[in-house]
């Protein structure tokens, strides 16, 4: 990377990792209390979002380790830092679908495309660890990173297509019972709202990655779009804690 954008790089995957190190030790003690029934709520929603900031926060740890990677962990670590950012990119994936499979009160026919859509991005995601990671070139001594950009493009496409199905039900649901909504259904507004900004926000977010997938001029922009799609995913993801 260029030096004038590695330090802007280094910035952005800092407050990251100090975001998702914050989700992670919040949602960790709220794990803890739920799975001994002293808490009440949800332990697959704390346990997702525990998750979620946890390999949140490996993958962002491992951003400067894999920039000067030597002969003999080239490729074992730039394939864990591909498969940390994979799973929990694939966890908000799943998580969106499911709220908002939810929010259509658990319709039969949605929540068959919302299977679809999630093993796509799973076998995505699988094809994509298989064909992207470091490799030693001998002659500079670097460990040069090699991409598939049919894969990216699918999985970019993936995220865009549960994005999609997920901003279009939650909107419709805002709609159709914005009228009818009393202020005793006002928590119910509230979230629904949550997800129709959520969901707006992340599919804008992700028609950029898009945009630099396919025309990646500057590697340092495509670092930082990067890195930006990953704060935005995880302060949303986060934005759970306050119902959780």
């Amino acid at each position: 990377m260029d030096i004038t954008g590695f330090p802007l790089n280094c910035f952005i995957y800092g407050i990251c990792a100090e975001a998702s190190f914050r989700g992670m030790i919040q949602s960790g003690p709220e794990l803890v209390l739920h799975l001994r029934g002293e808490e009440p709520g949800s332990v697959f929603l704390v346990a997702t979002l525990f998750a979620f900031n946890t390999f949140a926060f490996l993958n962002m740890a491992m951003f400067l380790p894999v920039q000067n990677l030597l002969e003999h962990d080239c490729v074992s670590l730039n394939k864990a830092a591909l498969f940390t950012w994979h799973v929990f990119m694939i966890i908000f994936d799943g998580f969106v679908m499911f709220k908002s499979y939810v929010c259509v009160r658990k319709n039969f026919y949605y929540k068959i495309i919302c299977i679809l859509a999630f093993l796509y991005r799973v076998g995505l995601g699988i094809a994509d660890l298989t064909v992207t990671g470091g490799v030693w070139n001998p002659v500079n001594k670097t460990c040069d990173y090699e991409t598939n950009g049919l894969v990216g493009f699918h999985y970019t496409i993936a995220d865009i297509i549960c994005d999609v199905f997920a901003t279009v039900a939650a909107v419709i649901m805002l709609i159709q019972n914005m009228a009818g909504l009393t202020s005793a259904a006002s928590v119910f507004k509230e979230v629904m709202s949550e997800n129709v900004f959520r969901s707006v926000f992340v599919l804008v977010v992700n028609a950029i990655i898009l945009y630099f997938f396919l025309y990646p001029n500057n590697l340092d922009l495509v670092y930082s779009a990067w890195g930006m799609q990953n704060y935005v995913y995880i302060c949303l993801m986060n934005m759970e804690l306050s119902y959780s």
